[in-house]
């Protein structure tokens, strides 16, 4: 974690794995790796055969993903089974990425977004494009 500030404001960048991203779901996908791993795991040897389908909505979507992430990051022996049959499937997420992390884990992570849902296309760049439309329109 690095503390930055600007203008008089702190902020806290989080990276993993050297990527950017939102403190509160890598944060909540440490705790689930932490803390529900044996559960899952004795999941998977009962039902073998069966693949880990990690699906969420909103905020639970990015951690979904999140968490998606970290387990292929593990081995078979420190997992007790295959990071490669885990997948994500995230509806109306925020983004809570860098791009390269994005990038990096869209063979395995599924957005779902809907119509006009503003909140998976938010992000500085969308916000600076709608205050430079808005500031040049003529009232």
């Amino acid at each position: 974690m690095e503390e930055k500030k600007d203008k008089g404001q702190i902020f806290v960048e989080v990276n993993f794995e050297g990527y950017s991203t939102h403190f509160g779901t890598c944060e909540a996908a440490r705790w689930f790796l932490t803390h529900e791993m044996g559960t899952i795991n004795d999941c998977l040897h009962k039902h073998q055969g069966f693949r880990l389908r990690l699906v969420g909505h909103s905020f639970g979507g990015a951690i979904s993903s999140m968490l998606s992430i970290m387990i292929r990051k593990k081995t078979c022996d420190e997992l007790g089974f295959s990071p490669d049959i885990v997948t994500a499937i995230r509806y109306g997420t925020p983004p809570c990425v860098s791009r390269y992390l994005a990038d990096s884990c869209s063979n395995f992570v599924t957005t779902v977004c809907m119509q006009n849902d503003i909140i998976p296309r938010l992000s500085v760049a969308t916000l600076m494009r709608l205050r430079k439309e808005i500031l040049q329109t003529d009232w």
